[in-house]
């Protein structure tokens, strides 16, 4: 019954009617042969032969390029006329050291401090922009614009005069009212 149809589901009975290659080597008894081996060795080693040397060809030093020329060196930008430094307080207590530590001397920033302190609530986090002008002397104050965790604040500014005039910000506070009109399905 070789090659022939079996009419069972049992795999038992398939083995025993039919042999692979019309009953040429079983394949208990090695199946694969001297010639097969030897082929397939052969093959393994034309393989390793051809990735080693396209290894070697990737790893070889590549010729080195040419020296690039060097662009011609453009000015540096002059430095910005103003120097913001944002700062953040615990307090309005701390403004004052804050502003010496900040390269104000201590009576101008205890000035500052004293015209800022109405314009900020006395506990709460605040945040504040120091605003410094480059000059010929090195960096002087401009303005500070300190704000509260509502975002009302304070800005003070160095008139010409040398007055130290202050300007209160509002809170940015919006209230929306809005209508949708729907159904339910």
């Amino acid at each position: 019954m070789t090659g022939s149809f079996v009419d069972s589901y049992d795999p038992r009975v398939w083995a025993t009617t039919w042999q692979p290659n019309g009953g040429g080597e079983s394949l208990k008894s090695g199946g694969f042969g001297r010639a097969n081996v030897r082929r397939l060795a052969a093959a393994l080693a034309v393989g390793l032969v051809l990735v080693g040397g396209a290894a070697v060809w990737f790893m070889q030093d590549k010729a080195p390029e040419p020296a690039a020329t060097q662009p011609a060196s453009l000015p540096s930008p002059a430095p910005p006329a103003q120097v913001r430094r944002t700062l953040v307080l615990a307090q309005v207590g701390e403004l004052a050291n804050t502003l010496v530590e900040s390269g104000i001397p201590a009576d101008l920033a205890a000035r500052i401090a004293a015209a800022a302190a109405p314009g900020l609530q006395p506990t709460g986090e605040i945040r504040a922009m120091l605003v410094l002008q480059r000059g010929p002397n090195g960096l002087t104050f401009d303005r500070l614009e300190a704000s509260n965790s509502d975002s009302s604040g304070v800005v003070v500014r160095i008139q010409a005069t040398g007055e130290i005039a202050t300007s209160q910000v509002a809170a940015q506070i919006e209230a929306r009212i809005i209508v949708k009109h729907s159904t339910m399905d």
